[in-house]
C-alpha cells in the first residue's frame, strides 16, 4: 500500500510540473503574439516600400508640381 506521504509528494510534484508546463505554455504564446505582430510591421513595410518603387500618376504629377512651384 502507498504510504500518505509518498502520494501526497507525488501529487505536489505532478501539480508543480503542471503549473510549470502552463507557464512554459503562455511564455510561448506571448512569444508567437509578438512574432506575428513582428511580421505584420515587416508586410507593412514592404507594402509601403513598393507602393512607393512605382507611384500612382496623381503622385508624379503633384511631385512634378511641387517641383515646378515650391
Amino acid at each position: 500500500m502507498i504510504e500518505i506521504g509518498i502520494a501526497i509528494s507525488s501529487a505536489v510534484s505532478a501539480f508543480n510540473m503542471l503549473k510549470k508546463g502552463m507557464q512554459v505554455g503562455k511564455d510561448l504564446q506571448d512569444m508567437g503574439g509578438q512574432l506575428s505582430q513582428w511580421a505584420g510591421a515587416m508586410s507593412d513595410l514592404d507594402f509601403l516600400e513598393n507602393k512607393n518603387k512605382n507611384p500612382s500618376v496623381f503622385q508624379i504629377w503633384l511631385a512634378v508640381y511641387l517641383d515646378l512651384y515650391f
